[in-house]
Order: structure tokens, then sequence, then C-alpha cells
């Protein structure tokens, strides 16, 4: 230990009269703090001042530290004993890591062995040298030993900062010979030789591969040509190479060509998911696991949860009133007007959720088959109808919108008609939209809705008629059944509530099958993507709770969680597994060590199809595996399987799942030219999500390669005049593929079609079975804007959100890349088919930018002659003014939105073609060869102002007269 002088003056400037300083052993001490040398990481530096020195030295640990007032007369001295011992403590601290710089030479060295570099070899070699790069890395230290020796260590630090670069480096050159050294066989291994990326795919052999492709670039042939390299060069044995397939029949192909391109390799396993699960899982407990009959028999499924449903509503009073419950509150989702800032979005949902009552059903059967002819009841909200199928299931007997029993009609109202009338009991419920806060719709006009809830409930009052109130905010608050049923046993209803069971046999009775297997459906897509998902019931609860529609969440839960039970246990009972526990417990047997595989190289096809547990598979293959490497082949731009549990984040996040990843573009497209390629790349790539790929085409053409083909209520003649198109541009036999967003929209006479173009192979698929296929020609039909147009309007079951894969941001995203895959499909030529009366978002896109869509586009007869656009509706705002023809060949004008929405514009009786519109304070006809004007009704919203006789000569009066009471009129000048 040396003490370390401290200047009286510095005692007497800081009043510290105790403070001491010392070297000790291999560290300096001031009063309570401590510098240990190895901490020193850069010269000490020493401040001189006019009555002391200190001395700074910078730390790793404590950034500075500081030693102050030491006597300047001795602090020179001082600061070159510390300088000197802190550098002979490094030297002696390095020496034994300097000795083993060498050997860890030799290991970098070695890993450069004639193969390709893998990113883990490079980690790893890195995790092994952290301990000598640490100590090593430390320049102060390395001025403490000899020149040769610290230039000797400086050079392997640099080597171990830039292992990466000098990795990647020399796989460039390990690549180059390769590709010279297979040439022929990447010539030869198929029909045409492969291109520059594709042989990169084949060579570039990282921890993880991710070859992304383009459709029609040859994704098989990579696999296949990959397969056989890796057999070729040594790399593995054939048994050392699974491939993966999502199908029975894309791995049987898979299968065949590779041994028609690789006839002298045998012994590659190929297999689907579910085939790889039961072989793991056969091979670990020693007994193969017998697929539930469930998974190959849909009907079989929905026969076995429907058994489920009904002897749980049997045996359990409880359980049968929560399900009907569900049928009748939440079996739709909910569709709350106060979500909706125009009236007419609103109807247009009510329209799209074919909102009908259990009664209004049964009605309709009856009037269909004649045995009634009665009016139907036409609800006018989603909670209307849950409060007239809670009646109707109860058995209580009621009229919807019947007069009230006294006359209030006057000149300027109608018959008042409660919302729904009991007449057993004589007692009226109206239901009110209004928040808790007294509320209404956007759209709605409080004051007026408010004085009209006044004005029914002083006429109750004032005539003694019994009214029951029910509020919009019961039902947002899941209450609204509930609190109805206490509203009404309270005034002495009584209720005779259905079973489950007998609902279910009226709705087949009046053949309302799609209605009654509706509630099966949804549990059974529920129950599969939830087993796929592999959460829990507690997570799938928890997500619930985040949900916009968090009371029907958890209302299907409380009945989907007892089916599940009673589902588990016809598995077990069976002794038998369904699809997704098979993978599970194949996950479990690899992590678990259960199961020990030997392959080298795990290669799979249509990774962007991949779902969470087959992904949690291949994960523990690669894991568990002894160095194996995972090569993956997709393309993001045609994941169109979200609905079955795909989930396009395994692709475009892949390194975040499966660590580092080389990427390979396959960038070249051998199926259609260059129009079409540039047509779809823009389409695509309009979701910045989607991965940015410089695809080009392996043919030119002068022309357009997409033809938008505008039709009116004559699809089979479209389709028939691009047939007569193809005709003309390829008079040879071709295939021509019809493609439908759904499989009922193959067009009418389709087989007429097939016999009067004879020269063509026509073929009719959905969008989704063409994935994968080719034709010369494609045809793709109803590009609209509508239910089961394209894009579709019809949605997943909210609900199904909590097992589904998260939702993508930009609309249409799924949509869009189906729309891509159904372009694609063509060699030479895609039309697309719309209607002009209901253009598609994906229509009104492409119309309006055109410099960025290059298309030829035509009219049918049809669309020639279509009526013209009159405009929307000036009450709803957003339905369509449409033209009715009568059976007798009258016809009027009405909103699209009806039965909803009941305006009806009056009919020019000018030109007597065409609706008058309101422009201002004058109507205008909507013929554009009709100059006719007149007069709008200051008085009312809808009249217009006709000239008419009366006794003291001619004047102007409103057309409403005799139809709404209104008398306004006007002199005639």
């Amino acid at each position: 230990m040396i003490d370390i002088p401290i200047s009286w003056f510095y005692r007497l400037f800081t009043f510290q009269w105790n403070h001491k300083a010392k070297i000790v052993e291999y560290s300096v001490q001031s009063e309570s703090d401590t510098v240990n040398y190895t901490n020193v990481t850069a010269r000490p530096k020493m401040d001189k001042g006019f009555f002391w020195t200190d001395i700074v030295f910078p730390s790793s640990t404590n950034g500075k530290f500081k030693v102050s007032g030491i006597k300047n007369g001795d602090a020179q001295s001082i600061f070159d004993s510390i300088t000197n011992g802190i550098q002979d403590f490094h030297r002696q601290e390095l020496l034994p890591y300097c000795r083993l710089i060498p050997e860890s030479y030799h290991a970098f060295k070695t890993s450069f062995n004639g193969k390709y570099v893998r990113h883990s070899t490079i980690e790893s070699w890195k995790r092994k040298s952290a301990d000598i790069y640490q100590k090593l890395n430390n320049e102060f230290a390395l001025q403490s030993l000899p020149d040769d020796e610290s230039k000797r260590v400086k050079k392997y630090l640099y080597l171990v900062s830039e292992a990466h670069s000098l990795r990647e480096g020399q796989n460039q050159k390990f690549i180059t010979q390769e590709l010279q050294k297979y040439r022929n066989y990447f010539d030869t291994v198929e029909n045409n030789p492969l291109t520059e990326n594709q042989r990169m795919a084949c060579v570039v052999n990282e921890d993880n591969n991710l070859v992304l492709a383009g459709a029609g670039s040859g994704k098989t042939s990579v696999i296949i040509a990959k397969t056989g390299y890796l057999i070729q060069s040594g790399l593995a044995q054939p048994h050392e190479t699974l491939i993966l397939a999502y199908g029975r029949k894309a791995s049987k192909e898979t299968n065949e060509r590779i041994k028609e391109k690789l006839p002298n390799i045998e012994g590659v396993k190929t297999s689907t998911f579910h085939k790889l699960g039961l072989d793991i899982i056969g091979n670990a407990t020693g007994k193969k696991p017998r697929v539930s009959k469930l998974q190959e028999d849909a009907s079989e499924f929905d026969a076995l949860i429907n058994r489920i449903i009904t002897e749980l509503t049997q045996r359990d009073f409880a359980y049968n009133q929560r399900i009907i419950d569900y049928f009748i509150t939440h079996l739709i989702p909910h569709k709350s007007e106060f979500d909706y800032t125009e009236q007419g979005e609103y109807f247009a949902a009510l329209k799209e959720g074919d909102i009908r009552s259990l009664k209004s059903r049964l009605q309709w059967e009856e009037k269909r088959t004649g045995r009634v002819s009665l009016k139907q009841e036409q609800l006018k909200s989603f909670e209307e109808v849950v409060i007239a199928d809670f009646l109707f299931v109860n058995g209580i007997e009621y009229q919807y919108e019947a007069p009230y029993k006294y006359d209030t009609a006057s000149a300027d109202k109608t018959q008042y008609q409660p919302d729904f009338y009991l007449p057993e009991y004589d007692i009226y419920i109206e239901h009110f939209g209004i928040n808790r806060n007294g509320k209404t719709a956007p759209f709605v006009d409080e004051f007026v809705y408010q004085q009209s809830i006044d004005w029914k409930r002083d006429l109750h009052r004032e005539k003694g008629t019994s009214l029951v109130e029910t509020y919009s905010y019961e039902m947002q608050e899941g209450t609204l059944t509930d609190l109805l049923h206490t509203k009404l046993e309270n005034k002495g209803v009584q209720f005779s509530p259905m079973s489950f069971e007998d609902i279910l046999a009226l709705l087949h009775k009046i053949g309302e099958e799609k209605k009654a297997t509706q509630l099966t459906k949804l549990i059974v897509n529920f129950l599969d993507l939830y087993k796929q998902s592999g959460y829990t019931l507690e997570t799938v609860r928890e997500k619930a709770n985040q949900h916009k529609e968090k009371i029907r969440c958890h209302a299907f839960l409380d009945i989907f969680e007892p089916i599940l039970d009673e589902y588990t246990a016809e598995l077990n009972r069976t002794n038998s597994v369904d699809f997704s526990d098979m993978i599970r417990k194949a996950t479990d047997c690899v992590r678990s060590g259960e199961y020990k595989h030997s392959f080298k190289f795990i290669l799979v096809d249509e990774f962007q199809d991949i779902s969470a547990i087959r992904a949690d598979l291949v994960k523990s293959l690669v894991d568990h595996g002894d160095d194996t490497v995972l090569a993956c082949v997709g393309d993001d731009w045609q994941s169109i399987y979200r609905f079955s549990g795909s989930d396009i984040n395994y692709t475009g996040k892949f390194e975040k799942h499966f660590g580092h990843t080389e990427k390979v573009l396959l960038d070249k497209t051998f199926r259609f030219n260059d129009k079409i390629n540039a047509f779809s790349k823009t389409f695509i790539t309009e979701n910045p999500a989607q991965l940015k790929k410089a695809i080009t085409a392996y043919k030119n053409i002068s022309g357009n390669g997409i033809t938008l083909v505008g039709y009116y209520q004559d699809k089979s003649k479209a389709v028939q005049q691009c047939l007569e198109q193809i005709r003309r541009m390829h008079p040879d036999p071709a295939t021509v593929y019809i493609l439908g967003r759904y499989g009922f929209t193959k067009p009418d006479h389709f087989e007429t079609l097939k016999t009067q173009y004879i020269e063509y192979t026509i073929q009719f698929d959905t969008v989704h079975g063409s994935k994968g296929k080719e034709a010369d020609f494609v045809i793709v039909l109803d590009v609209n804007d509508a239910k089961y147009g394209f894009p579709s309007r019809i949605n997943d079951d909210p609900l199904l959100k909590l097992v589904l894969p998260p939702e993508e941001p930009y609309k249409y995203a799924e949509e869009r890349r189906l729309f891509y895959v159904a372009l694609t499909r063509t060699k030479n030529h895609t039309f697309v088919l719309y209607d002009v009366d209901a253009q598609s978002a994906f229509i009104k896109e492409i119309i309006e930018n055109k410099t960025k869509y290059h298309f030829d586009e035509f009219l049918t007869k049809g669309a020639e002659s279509s009526p013209p656009d009159y405009g929307s509706c000036p009450v709803c705002k957003t339905g369509k003014i449409t033209m009715r023809v009568m059976p007798d060949g009258q016809f009027f004008f009405g909103c699209g939105n009806y039965p909803f929405c009941n305006y009806k514009p009056i009919t020019c009786n000018a030109c007597n073609k065409a609706p008058m519109v309101k422009e201002g304070s004058s109507y205008h006809c909507k013929n554009p060869e009709c100059d006719h004007t007149a007069k709008a009704c200051k008085n009312c919203s809808d009249g217009i102002m006709v000239e008419r006789n009366g006794k003291y000569g001619k004047f102007l009066g409103c057309s409403n007269y005799g139809r709404t009471e209104c008398r306004y009129t006007e002199k005639l000048y």
C-alpha cells in the first residue's frame, strides 16, 4: 500500500481535513470510492492546478474516477507510478489471452472448409472467442504489450469484428464456384435451364433460407433442383432430406417429379404435415395414433356437433336457455345504428345481414307454398328482430306495427303504429333507439325523435294503454331480452319457451336449413381454428375482453366451452386425434426429445400458407436437429387462406420467427407476359405491407394483357363475347379458365358454351381452386360491388377474430391477393368482367388510374343500353335511385335500400322516362334527352308544383295533394 500525499491547500479550501488517497495492490482508493486497474480503459490524465493536482482515471464501470488534491511536487512521480502499475497489470492480464489467439484463429480458419459458411457457424465461433475478445479489446491495455504482440492482437480483434463480412466474401466465392461446377446440372434438371436466381436458391445454404417467388416463377422447380443439388454435392443423403407439402395431391406430385427429374435418387422423404405428425408420434411412442374420421367427413363433424348440442340442451335447462338466447340475440352480428354516420349505410348493413325474424321466415314459407297470402312483416332494425324472435320462441303472439287501437291520424300525421302489440295481453312494446344518455344515432334528428318518444308516452298515459319500453343501450349492454322478460313477466305475460331442438326442427320444416345450421357451422369453424391457434380458453377469453363485441364473444364462449369438453371426450372415447392435436403432439415429442430425426435439410413448399401450429412443428424440428437447415419457398402475394388459419406474418416476418435468414427472389415469371406482370404487380403492391419484388416476365408483347369487359345483367353473353375475342386472338386449340369468386357463379349455359367452342378446353373453377394452375386464357367473373362480388362482402364472423391470425390493416388485403391470383392464372390474356351498374372497388381503382394500369376495354351490347345513373337517394344518402317494373309493365322509381328506405322520386311528367331530382328550389329530369324542370314545393320535402284548374282559374298546387295532404298553392303568373 502506498499513501498518496494530499496538499494542505486542498484540505484548507475543501474543508476535507481527513481526506486520504492510496494505492492498494491493483487499485486506487480515494475516500470511500475505488477504481480497479481492470476497469481503467484508457490512459489516466493529470490535471495540474496552481495549488494541487488531480489524476483522472477513465473507468468502464463508473465513467470517470478522480483522485483530487495531490501535492504538486509529488504529482508526476505518483502519476508515473500509477500508470506504470496499471500497464504492468494489464500486460500480465493480457498475456494468457494472447496465447489463445492461435487456437481461436485456427478454429475460425477451419470453419472456411470449402463449403457455404453459415451465420450460426461464425456466431458459434464468436461465442467461444467472447472472453478473449472482451479481454483484448482494450486500447490502453494494448499499449503495455510489445509492438509485434500488439499488432497480432489488433489483427485478431479486426478478424472478430469483421468475421461476418469475411464470411460473406468467402460465400460469394463458393457460390460462383458451385454455379460453375453444377452448371450442366442446373441446365438440364428441368425442361428449361434454371434462371440465375433459381440456381442461387439451390446453392445458398444459410441456417434459414426464404425463397420469395411470384406467380409462375418456378417455385416447385427450385424444390426439386435444390434436393438434387444437396445430394449430388454430398451435403445430404436422400434420407436426410425432408420435403413438406400441404396436401396429399401436392406431396404426391412432388414425389413424382423427383422420380422423373432425379431418377438416380431414392429415399427422399416427401410428406404432408399431417403424415409427418403421425410418423413422429408413432416413432416416439411406438403407437401411431388413429386420425378421427371426423377430420375426413365434414358431414360427420357437423352431425357430431349437432348431437352434442342436442344432448346438452336436453339434459341442462340452463344451457338450453343460454343457447336459445344466443341464437336469437347474437347469431347475427349486431349492427348498431350508432356506428353509422349515414342512414343509408345502416340500411345497406340491414340488407346484407338478411334480418328476417323467425315469424317472417315462417310467413314467407306459407306464402311461397300458397297456404296464405298475408303480407310479411318487415322489421327495420337488428334490435327489433331480436325482440320479435324473443317473443316468438317464448310462445307469445305478437303483431308488428299493427295500428294503435285508437284513431290518431290527422292532417299532419298518419295513424300511429307501435312497434309490437301483444293481442292476448293488450300490451304494446316500443323500442327506442337511444343510448343511456338519451342520444340518438348520428343520422337521426335527436330533437324530433325525443318529441316522438314524449308523444307516444303521453298518448299511452292518456288512453290508459299498457306500454313496455325497450332501448338500444340494453342491446349494447347485453341485457335486452333479460330485461324484456322481467318487464313482461311483471305485466302477467305467460311464457311457453321452445327448446332449441324445436327451433331447428321448425327451420328445417320451412326450408331454412341454412339458418338452422348457421350456429353449427360457426361452432365447427371456431373449433377448428381454436385447435389450430394453440390458444387456451383463458387466452381466448382475455382476447374477448378486448373485442368490440365483448358481450357477444362471451355469450358464444359460454356455449362453446361445454361443446369443446364433449368433443374432447369423444376423441378420447374413440382413442383418436384430430389434425391439430396430432401436429401439436408431434411438436411436443420433438421438443421433449422423445423423437430424434436425422434430417439435415427441411424444405417447405407453399410456405405462405403456413399456420401457427405447423410453424411451431417446423421450428421444433430445426431447433432440435443436428445442425438442420431450413429452406422455405413461398409467395406472400398469393397468401389466400387466412380463413383456414394460415398466417402471412410468418412469411413477412420470417427472420423474426426463425432467426438469421438469407432471402433469394425468384425474379422471373415463365407463365405470362410483361404486360400482365406489370398490371398485376402494380395492383398487389398497392398494399404497402406486401413484400416488394422486382419480378420480370420471360416474354414481352406489344399490346395489353388485360381486358376489362363491362356488361349489364347479361353475364353469360359477356362470357360469350370474351370467347369470340379469344377466337380472333388465338384460333388454334387452347385452354380457357373461367374463374368465379364462388362456385355458384358459374355462367348459365356453361355446357352449351363448351360445345359452341369445341376448339377450346373450357373449365370453370373458383379462384381459390385455381391456385397453382394455369391456362392459355382466363375469364374472371363478377368483379362487382355486391355481397358475392369481388372483393367479396361476405365477412368472417367477427367472433373468429378470437382464433384467427391477426387481421391486416389494409382494406381488402386478402381479397386483393386473391384477385392477383385470378389475374395471373393466364399464359396470354385475362378478361375481367364487371357489371357497369355495380363496379367493384377494384374496378373503380383500375379505371380511375389509367396512368398506372394499362388495359383494353369494351362494353357488351347490354351494357351500352344500360339505364343511366339516376344518382343517390336524397333521404338515406347512399341508396341508388333505381327503376322498378311491375308485372303489368308499369314502372316507378325508388331507393335501392327499399324496404328500409321508402323514398320514391317523382317520375318526370314530360318524358315519363326518368325521375325528377331536386336541385336547390327546382326539380330536374335525370333523362339527358329531356330538359324538363319544375318548381319545388316550399311546404313539403318532395312535392313539385304542378298546374291545376280551380273555380277561379289555373294555379300551381303541390303534387302531394291527396297523398300527404299538402295543400300548398301558388298563383300562376
